[in-house]
């Protein structure tokens, strides 16, 4: 029928409609090869677009490890109350400055326009991963701001003893993260047929 309605009405001859089959029956074969190629070509441009969000956590991490770089120097310096409470400023600062970061990382991989599957779990799974690491973060800044609101030379004792405790659970929690995270990492280059070491 449609043989008939794209040449006007009349049927052509036998040759034609083989040769016309032959072609479909070809667009036929070469249609997965050209979808697997399609969905191959969107999946590695999606991994692309997700490590790049990803990969902004080692700038975010190498400027949070200098400002602690710089938070230990005025630390092991500090021998005044003010000195100490300006130094635990300077670590809130960071922990601040980085949640910041951390959560528009986060941001920044939830706008991806992902269609792969695995890689929305991944990306699921990164996030909470993420916002694990600012939880404990948290946890860690806000026993260090009793620290910098400290009064008196005689209650520092009791919030540095507050702030050994408190960090203790956060820095077990983020080591945890951070095994997580690997994890994550590592599946998502398996995922995307690549390697860490690319």
């Amino acid at each position: 029928m449609l043989l008939m309605y794209l040449s006007g009405g009349s049927l052509r001859s036998p040759r034609f409609v083989c040769a016309s089959l032959i072609a479909g029956i070809s667009l036929l074969l070469a249609s997965p090869q050209g979808a697997a190629r399609a969905q191959s070509e969107t999946l590695t441009a999606e991994c692309t677009q997700f490590s790049e969000v990803v990969n902004q956590n080692q700038q975010i991490m190498a400027d949070f490890e200098a400002e602690l770089t710089t938070f230990s120097q005025s630390a092991t310096q500090a021998e005044t109350l003010d000195e100490i409470k300006s130094a635990a400023k300077q670590y809130v600062d960071a922990v601040n400055g980085v949640a910041d970061n951390l959560e528009g990382l986060v941001s920044d991989l939830s706008a991806l326009p992902l269609s792969d599957e695995q890689l929305l779990s991944y990306r699921d799974q990164y996030s909470t991963v993420v916002a694990g690491f600012n939880g404990a973060l948290a946890i860690a800044a806000e026993a260090m701001n009793g620290v910098a609101e400290t009064e008196s030379e005689e209650e520092l004792a009791g919030r540095i003893e507050t702030l050994q405790t408190d960090t203790v659970g956060a820095v077990e929690q983020i080591q945890q993260l951070a095994t997580q995270e690997t994890d994550i990492i590592q599946n998502v280059n398996a995922h995307c047929g690549t390697t860490a070491a690319e």
